[in-house]
C-alpha cells in the first residue's frame, strides 16, 4: 500500500508540475498577446497621423497649385514677394533702432 501511496503521489506531484508549467507557458503567452495588441495599437495610431500628414500635404500641394496657376506673371511676382520680404526685414531694423534708442 505504501508503494501505491507512493506512486499517486509522484502522480499528483507530475500532474501538479504539468499544470505549474502549463500555467508559466498561458501567463507568457499573454504577456506577449498583450504586447502585441500594444505594438499594434501604436503603429495603428502612427498609421493614422502619417495618413493625416499625407492628406495635410496635399491639401496644401493643391492649395499652392492653386496660387502658382493664380499667378499671370511669375517673374513679377517672384520680385514682389522679394521686395515685400526686404520690405518688412528693413522695418524690423528701423524699429530696433528705435526701441534701443528709445530706451537710451
Amino acid at each position: 500500500m505504501i508503494f501505491i501511496d507512493i506512486e499517486a503521489d509522484s502522480k499528483i506531484e507530475k500532474y501538479a508540475d504539468d499544470f505549474k508549467e502549463f500555467n508559466d507557458k498561458q501567463l507568457q503567452l499573454n504577456n506577449q498577446q498583450q504586447q502585441l495588441q500594444a505594438s499594434i495599437l501604436e503603429q495603428t495610431k502612427q498609421l493614422k497621423d502619417s495618413q493625416q500628414k499625407l492628406l495635410d500635404s496635399a491639401e496644401k500641394s493643391s492649395e499652392l497649385q492653386d496660387k502658382v496657376d493664380k499667378i499671370k506673371n511669375p517673374k513679377n511676382y517672384l520680385y514682389v514677394s522679394m521686395r515685400n520680404m526686404f520690405d518688412k526685414w528693413q522695418n524690423d531694423i528701423l524699429m530696433d533702432k528705435k526701441k534701443q534708442e528709445d530706451n537710451k
